[in-house]
C-alpha cells in the first residue's frame, strides 16, 4: 500500500468514525427522550387515577380566560381535556398480601380479558418496583396498609410504544444513509484534501535524493583530494580530521537517502523474495561477533531455525543491522548483548538487547524519530546521526510488522528459557535480588516483529 493509499484511508476512516460516534450520540439521544417521555406521561396518568381512585375526572369545556396553573399536565405536552376520558385505555386490578387476585375493572379496556387480567396482576404483584412495566403496559401500585390489599393501575402504552418503535427503526435507518453518503462524500473528496500533502512529501523526498546526489560528488572531491594530499606531506592531524569528517558525511547522505527510499515505499509483490532470516539473522551476529569481543563485550546469539519472511532481503538487512549495531555502541562496558529470534503464531519476533542504564520512559517512543539523540555528545563520539533507528523501523513497517523498544530488568532478561534452561531458579532469584538493589542494572531491548511467510518443520534452536 503506497502512502498516497495510506493517507486516503487514515482520512476517510477517522472522519467516518467522528460522523458516527456523533450519529450514534444524536440517534441514541433522540431515542432515549422518546422514551422517557412515554414513561413520564404514563406516569402522570397513573397518578392520576391513583388520586381519583380509578377514575380519569370530567373536567368539562375549556372555559376562555382560564388560568394556566389550572390546567392538568399530561406529559408529550397534553394536558387533561374532555376526551381524556375516552381516549385512555386503562384498567385496575387489586390482589392480597398473597398476591392473589381480588378484583379487577375492565370497564376502559377491550384488550385484555377476565382471563388474562390474572396474569398482568400477578406479574406486576410480583415485581419489587412500585411503577414499571409488564408487557405493553405501565403499572402503578397502590397499597393500603388498613385493608392489607394492593390496588394496581395499569395503563395501555401500545400505541406510544409501536410509536417509538417506528420512530427508533427510521433514525436507524436515516443515520444509516447518512453514514452512506458521508463516507461516499469523504472518499471522493479525500483525495482532493491528501494530494498536495503528497505532492509536498514526494517533492521533499525528490529533493533529499537530489541534493544527497549532488553532495556525493564534492564529498568524494574533497575524500581523494585528502588522500593525495596525505601521500604528499604524509600524516597529518588535520588531514586526518578532514578524512573522519568526510567519511561520517558520507555515511549520512547514504542514510538519508536510504530512509527517503524506503519511507512510505509501495512493497510491490514482485519485489518480494522468501528470505532465510534465521540465516540472515546469524550472519549479522557472526559479522559483529569479533567487534563486540574486541571491546569487551559479550554476545549470546539464540535463535529458532528456518524461519522466512517474504520481503526485501537488502532492507531486511539493513534493519538487523542497525539494531546490532547501535546495540554494541551503546552496550555498557563489559556488558552483554543478546539477540533472540522466534517463532510463534504465523509471527517471527527478533530481539536484541544490550546492557545498559535504562532510558527514561518519556524518550523511549522517540528514538525512531529521524536526528533525534538521547545524548547528542555521545553520539557523536560513535558517529551515529540518530538516523539508523528511523530506517529499521520504515523497513519493518514495509514489510507489516512494528519495531517497540523498552527497559527490560537484568532478571528478566536473564529469565530461564523453557528450551534452554540458561539459568537454574537459584541463580534467576539471585540476580531478581541483585537487580533490586541495582536500579541501573537493565537492557534496553529492540523487538521486531513480522508475519512469517513460511517456515519449514523446526530444526532446534542455534545458540552461540
Amino acid at each position: 500500500m503506497s502512502i498516497y493509499q495510506k493517507l486516503r484511508v487514515k482520512i476517510v476512516l477517522v472522519e467516518t468514525l467522528a460522523f458516527l460516534f456523533v450519529t450514534v450520540l444524536i440517534v441514541g439521544t433522540i431515542n432515549a427522550v422518546n422514551y422517557n417521555q412515554m414513561v413520564r406521561s404514563a406516569h402522570s396518568y397513573l397518578t392520576l387515577l391513583e388520586q381519583s381512585h380509578g377514575v380519569i375526572p370530567d373536567v368539562g369545556m375549556p372555559h376562555e380566560g382560564e388560568e394556566e396553573e389550572d390546567v392538568i399536565r399530561l406529559g408529550y405536552g397534553r394536558s387533561l381535556t374532555p376526551e381524556t376520558r375516552f381516549t385512555t385505555r386503562f384498567f385496575i386490578t387489586v390482589i392480597n398480601e398473597k398476591g392473589q387476585l381480588v378484583d379487577y375493572n375492565l370497564e376502559n379496556t377491550a384488550a385484555v380479558s377476565s382471563q388474562t387480567v390474572g396474569n398482568y396482576a400477578t406479574s406486576a404483584g410480583l415485581r419489587h418496583e412500585k411503577e414499571a412495566m409488564v408487557g405493553s403496559y405501565r403499572f402503578l401500585k397502590s397499597p393500603d396498609p388498613v385493608t392489607g390489599l394492593t390496588t394496581i393501575y395499569f395503563v395501555d402504552c401500545t400505541n406510544t410504544l409501536a410509536y417509538n418503535r417506528y420512530v427508533f427503526q427510521m433514525s436507524v435507518l436515516i443515520a444509516c444513509v447518512c453514514m452512506l453518503l458521508v463516507f461516499l462524500l469523504v472518499y471522493a473528496f479525500s483525495d482532493r484534501a491528501i494530494r498536495p500533502m503528497v505532492e509536498n512529501m514526494q517533492l521533499q523526498r525528490q529533493f533529499i535524493t537530489d541534493a544527497g546526489h549532488e553532495l556525493k560528488t564534492p564529498l568524494a572531491a574533497i575524500s581523494a583530494n585528502a588522500d593525495v594530499l596525505e601521500m604528499m606531506v604524509g600524516k597529518n592531524e588535520m588531514i586526518d580530521k578532514i578524512k573522519r569528517q568526510t567519511m561520517q558525511m558520507s555515511e549520512l547522505v547514504n542514510e538519508m537517502l536510504t530512509l527517503s527510499k524506503m519511507d512510505g515505499a509501495d512493497m510491490e509483490p514482485a519485489n518480494l523474495e522468501d528470505v532465510d532470516f534465521t540465516a540472515l539473522v546469524r550472519n549479522n551476529t557472526e559479522d559483529i561477533r569479533s567487534r563486540a569481543e574486541g571491546e569487551g563485550k559479550k554476545l549470546e546469539v539464540n535463535l529458532d531455525e528456518a524461519i522466512h519472511v517474504k520481503g526485501v532481503r537488502k532492507d531486511l538487512t539493513r534493519m538487523v543491522s542497525v539494531l546490532t549495531d547501535n546495540a554494541v555502541k551503546y552496550c555498557a562496558s563489559e556488558g552483554t548483548i543478546r539477540v533472540r529470534l522466534s517463532f510463534s503464531a504465523r509471527t517471527a519476533t527478533l530481539e536484541v538487547m544490550n546492557h545498559s542504564e535504562p532510558i527514561p520512559d518519556e524518550e523511549l517512543p522517540r528514538l525512531f524519530e529521524r536526528f533525534y539523540r538521547t545524548d547528542a555528545s555521545r553520539s557523536r563520539d560513535t558517529g551515529s546521526y540518530g538516523i539508523g533507528l528511523s530506517i529499521a523501523k520504515a523497513a519493518a513497517e514495509n514489510h507489516k510488522g512494528r519495531i517497540t523498544v523498552k527497559n527490560i530488568p537484568a532478571y528478566k532478561a536473564d529469565a530461564p528459557d523453557r528450551e534452554t534452561e540458561r539459568l537454574s531458579k537459584a541463580e534467576y532469584a539471585r540476580r531478581k535480588e541483585q537487580s533490586a538493589l541495582d536500579p541501573k542494572d537493565y537492557y534496553v531491548c529492540f523487538t521486531v516483529t513480522l508475519p512469517a511467510s513460511c517456515r519449514p518443520e523446526k530444526e532446534g534452536k542455534h545458540e552461540s
